[in-house]
């Protein structure tokens, strides 16, 4: 027998379990697509150049501050944002978004703000509390 067989498999399986683990471990996010964003006031706290980041950047602001509701979106998609080329990563607030906002956003971020994704010809709502 091949002594390098059992360990290409091990090696494999171990690949494997890692991928898994990773999964089940991350935090579940909405999918950027999902017209769960959609007229929806949310805030703004970060854009990145990757999806992957602005994921990562979601799975800190839930383990290190307790956030439940993030999620990531594609700028590009929403007609009314930017159009910037960039992964934006959310927070949906539960309640008035200014005011969540003002008590537990902007002492990690002064440049949050509140906004509404929407591909419903609306303006900008860039209000910060």
């Amino acid at each position: 027998m091949n002594p390098a067989k059992p360990l290409l498999l091990c090696l494999a399986t171990m690949t494997l379990a890692i991928s898994a683990t990773k999964t089940a471990l991350a935090y579940p996010r909405l999918d950027w697509r999902s017209a769960d964003f959609e007229s929806r006031r949310v805030i703004a706290e970060s854009a990145w150049q990757t999806e992957a980041e602005a994921q990562q950047r979601g799975e800190e602001l839930h383990y290190e501050y307790g956030f439940r509701n993030l999620g990531v979106l594609w700028i590009p998609y929403y007609r009314n944002l930017s159009g910037k080329r960039l992964y934006q990563t959310i927070i949906i607030p539960e309640g008035n978004c200014d005011r969540f906002l003002r008590q537990h956003i902007r002492r990690l971020d002064r440049n949050a703000y509140c906004f509404t994704p929407s591909n419903r010809g609306l303006a900008p709502n860039r209000r910060g509390a």
